[in-house]
């Protein structure tokens, strides 16, 4: 008994060791390209600014998908990692071994074997799923995106298998848990419905009329599962609604999505070879879950883990193309689970295959019993494992000369120390970075990084997805922070000009070197400009708190009127206005008529009636019955959805709207107001309000449709 036990226990080492090396290894790949992967520090900074600033966390814009699972997975590790980058290596490493762990349990089931021959199938699956995979299939199962599915799909079947199978216990608690299981996965991650409960109702079906499943027990089963992710769904939709954004993303018609698919898979390095072998694996899968239930040579467990392959395959890649979400690369996180279990399918028939050739061979040859010195040369296989974890690549570390932002981050903690930085703002791709490096135990900043969002023909506006709301409330930080610096990094020609023209020359700049990975705009280095000047500080609070984009409308705010300063929250055409005293002003001597003269910056706005409120002074020509101006309201990635006439010697204009967002009830797409000069002879505006005058309800199936 002790032999088998060493037996095991040194196999489970190297089974282990092989697997995470694989997983190092390819994580290693990866940051020779590229820095930590921006996605892994969204729960980081936001986590981090509550844990270290007292900031609520319901401040920060929760994703398309919350990740409540990954959240209590990252929170030890961050609080105990040193750095970003530590907590970053430590996450995906977490990861590895989760998806290692619920890989064998599913497939001691398929195989029906023991736990020896198990964990090294598992192994062997494991180290082919990171080293066989194209690149932008594997990349996202490192991060927060789409990789808790992996763990949590496997893991409910494995519970699924347990605690349902005929010749399991009965537990009268069992399906009320499993209902509660499947309510927390959807309300983690409503993709969890895609890569389990069409799935897994789909492979239900499949062994219906056996002894596993009655046509009784398949309704119980589908109604569980229905219920589970219908108040998974509800529940989200009320969080959303009365307690935390919950941002939606830009979805496009399907067959647009279908070809940017295709086309992506086609450019993917590997990519035709991953669909022709995930097309065989599911013909393949189809075909022996057709004989496994003819000829029942495999358990009913095995019949329906088969028949979930290709269900599974169908929905992860159907429904995200259904939906419109595949826009590039990027979307083949979709699919991360999908090519786990392709891989897993070939090891598993190829090792079922080899021990049954390898039983066969045994059982013709006579019994000899196994040398007492045997079991122990399995040491061996214990200490292969341990020679192969120290040859790991390990974590960098965020002042490491092979991390890509280490240089950055030398130059903006040297700034901060010499005093000549606190609050700034910067563009995403730089302020996660900077913001996740001021958490560090050692560093400790009181700081925080605002960051922005540029569009060419716009003024640089704040990011809603990535800032703390609650930072805008009622006064910037609650009147503790202090702006004093903006970094130029992927700032515009015209981004520069607005900062200039509306906050003035800096009084001083540091040079910084820009992340390899992160000079899309060619530049090797970036700028902070610093102001000293207590009014130039000033405007740069005026920026932040009167952007349109600070969402007061999200639940952790609660404000249901917006004021738009013409200052910082309009903006004018060149040559077709000007800005006097604060007002917004159009004149026909200098400008032209029938052109779009003023514009109500961008706001980001949940679904509900409005109404919107124009304070407008005006001139009317000749003809008085026309139209001074006209007013046009634009909605992002759908055009115009209204339009509004504003009529001659009016000095206060009101309008009612709907706004119907893809995000539902959420803080979710951006509105702009488009202002048309008509027949007047001037027009100025001094003022706008928007007014939420009734927000849409509850609809759980608008969120991520």
């Amino acid at each position: 008994m002790i032999a088998g036990v060493l037996v095991r226990l040194n196999l489970t080492i190297l089974s282990l060791a092989t697997a995470l090396h694989a997983f190092d290894e390819r994580l290693f790949a990866v940051r020779l390209s590229s820095t930590v992967q921006p996605d892994s520090l969204i729960h980081y900074n936001m986590l981090l600014a509550w844990w270290r600033h007292g900031d609520s966390p319901r401040g920060f814009t929760l994703t398309p998908s919350p990740y409540f699972i990954d959240m209590l997975i990252e929170f030890p590790i961050m609080l105990l990692a040193p750095d970003f980058e530590r907590f970053s290596y430590a996450l995906a490493c977490a990861y590895a071994l989760l998806i290692f762990a619920s890989l064998y349990l599913i497939l001691r089931i398929a195989l029906e074997c023991g736990p020896t021959f198990a964990i090294a199938v598992t192994a062997v699956s494991i180290v082919a799923f990171y080293k066989l995979a194209p690149w932008h299939f594997i990349t996202h199962v490192f991060v927060v995106n789409h990789t808790s599915e992996l763990f949590t799909t496997l893991g409910v079947l494995a519970l699924v298998h347990a605690w349902f199978r005929p010749s399991a216990p009965r537990r009268s608690y069992a399906p009320y848990v499993y209902a509660l299981v499947v309510t927390a996965c959807v309300a983690s991650s409503p993709f969890f419905i895609a890569t389990y409960c069409v799935p897994s109702a789909i492979a239900a079906v499949a062994i219906l009329g056996t002894e596993y499943l009655n046509r009784r027990r398949l309704i119980w089963f589908l109604g569980l599962t229905a219920i589970g992710a219908m108040v998974g769904l509800i529940s989200l939709a009320i969080l959303s609604r009365y307690a935390w954004p919950v941002r939606n993303d830009h979805y496009q018609v399907w067959w647009k999505s279908y070809r940017t698919f295709r086309h992506t898979l086609i450019a993917e390095a590997g990519g035709i070879r991953v669909f022709w072998a995930t097309v065989v694996a599911m013909a393949a899968s189809t075909g022996l879950v057709i004989a496994g239930r003819r000829n029942r040579r495999w358990s009913l467990s095995t019949t329906f883990l088969l028949a979930f392959l290709p269900a599974c395959v169908v929905a992860s890649v159907g429904i995200p193309i259904k939906r419109g979400a595949f826009d590039g690369a990027y979307a083949f996180r979709y699919v991360t689970l999908p090519w786990l279990l392709v891989v897993s399918f070939y090891v598993a028939t190829a090792a079922r295959l080899a021990k049954s050739v390898v039983v066969a061979v045994l059982r013709r040859r006579p019994h000899r019993p196994t040398p007492r010195w045997l079991p122990w040369c399995a040491t061996s296989l214990g200490a292969a494992g341990i020679a192969l974890i120290s040859t790991f690549h390990g974590s960098l570390t965020m002042y490491d000369d092979a991390s890509w932002t280490s240089p950055t981050i030398r130059c903006f903690r040297d700034a901060e120390q010499r005093g000549d930085v606190r609050d700034g703002l910067a563009t995403w791709a730089l302020g996660r970075y900077l913001n996740a490096a001021r958490y560090a135990p050692d560093w400790s900043s009181p700081h925080v990084i605002v960051q922005m969002r540029v569009q060419p023909e716009h003024p640089p506006s704040v990011d809603p997805r990535d800032n703390n709301l609650v930072w805008f409330d009622r006064s910037y930080r609650g009147g503790n922070g202090q702006l004093n610096f903006v970094a130029t990094h992927l700032l515009l020609d015209d981004d520069l000009r607005f900062f200039r023209d509306r906050i003035g020359v800096p009084d001083r700049t540091i040079t910084c070197p820009t992340p390899i990975n992160f000079r899309f705009d060619g530049k090797p280095t970036f700028e902070l400009w610093i102001w000293d000047r207590v009014d130039a500080q000033r405007k740069l609070s005026d920026l932040v708190m009167h952007d349109n984009l600070r969402s007061p409308f999200a639940p952790v705010i609660g404000d249901s009127r917006m004021s738009i300063d013409p200052i910082w929250g309009m903006r004018g055409v060149p040559a077709m206005s000007e800005l006097v005293d604060g007002h917004r002003v159009w004149r026909r001597s200098a400008h032209r008529a029938d052109e779009m003269f003023a514009a109500i910056n961008a706001m980001w706005l949940p679904s509900g009636h409005y109404r919107l409120e124009l304070d407008v002074s005006t001139v009317a020509s000749a003809d008085g019955a026309a139209p001074v101006a006209e007013v046009q309201v634009h909605q992002e990635l759908h055009g115009e959805i209204a339009r509004f006439s504003i009529a001659a010697r009016t000095s206060h204009a009101a309008f009612d709207l709907d706004i119907v967002s893809r995000g539902g009830a959420t803080s979710g797409d951006a509105i702009e107001v488009y202002l048309y000069a008509r027949e007047a002879e001037l027009i100025e505006i001094s003022g706008a309000t928007l007014t939420l005058v009734e927000p849409q309800g509850i609809d759980p199936f608008q969120i991520f449709r």
